[in-house]
């Protein structure tokens, strides 16, 4: 059985200036793996649900993912100064991860599912 993986948001082409932060957001929003997409609201969860402590990856496949979520190509998540190992989002991680989660209530109230 093989598998069919998508591109990389960390290897994706970098955000061109002349686009907008919408278009940039919802392109890399479409482009996210499902892992990729697990590990930036990973990232989020801390600071939107007031946590006291930031998200460390487990070592291995999620770090290596926000590694590369953090790189400049991808710009997703920043490490976090003060607490080693430690990511959060940056301010276009923040706004992709609006778009994809939205996208996904959307999709369940669409099709009828329960909250």
């Amino acid at each position: 059985m093989s598998t069919v993986t998508k591109p990389s948001v960390a290897s994706a082409e970098p955000v061109n200036s002349s686009q907008s932060e919408r278009e940039s957001a919802l392109r890399l929003a479409q482009q996210l793996s499902p892992q990729e997409r697990h590990v930036v609201v990973r990232a989020g969860s801390p600071r939107w649900l007031g946590l006291p402590v930031p998200w460390l990856p487990c070592s291995g496949p999620q770090e290596a993912i926000a590694t590369a979520l953090a790189s400049p190509a991808a710009g997703l998540l920043e490490p976090m100064r003060d607490y080693l190992g430690a990511y959060q989002l940056t301010h276009l991680g923040e706004v992709v991860a609006g778009v994809w989660l939205l996208h996904t209530v959307r999709s369940g109230y669409a099709a009828g599912e329960p909250w």
